[in-house]
């Protein structure tokens, strides 16, 4: 089962919206290591016509981590031109 949070991202673009999902409980079954539920998070950036396409795919790497448990939009914190994001990972860090 798979678990989605999702949160508009302000577009670096005017009258633009972007979209980022975050996916929990996600497994890559193609993993050599043994992990599980890594999670990963989803990145759409909207289009000239309103269509939406995936700019990219952010995954965690530790096990049960809850990578992407929240996903927000945060603005230009470093004024580099582009919206940043945060992901959260709860249960990542130090053992």
């Amino acid at each position: 089962m798979t678990r989605l949070g999702v949160a508009p991202a302000a577009s670096s673009e005017p009258g633009r919206r972007d979209v980022v999902i975050g996916a929990l409980f996600l497994t890559n079954f193609t993993n050599t290591e043994g992990k599980f539920e890594t999670r990963c998070v989803y990145i759409y950036y909207q289009g000239a016509r309103g269509t939406y396409r995936t700019s990219g795919i952010l995954e965690g790497d530790v096990s049960k981590a809850r990578f992407g448990l929240s996903v927000t939009s945060l603005g230009d914190i470093n004024l580099h031109g582009f919206n940043d994001i945060a992901v959260g990972a709860p249960h990542d860090g130090p053992q």
